[in-house]
């Protein structure tokens, strides 16, 4: 992969300070990653491409 596309991918490019987005690697034995992870899990679900409807109870959510 080039440095390029190692930095697309990772949602940085160089010199970019602006952006408001910061994409790291979850660490899901941290709970504030677990928290994230079904936070953004969820809003998927909750849209129209997911099943419309908030995750099941067993998660956690909904």
């Amino acid at each position: 992969m080039t440095e390029e596309n190692r930095q697309a991918t990772s949602g940085r490019m160089a010199g970019d300070a602006s952006s408001p987005i910061q994409i790291i690697e979850a660490d899901l034995r941290l709970p504030e990653h677990q928290e994230a992870v079904l936070a953004m899990v969820d809003a998927y679900s909750r849209d129209a491409m997911g099943e419309a409807k908030p995750l099941d109870r067993m998660f956690g959510r909904g």
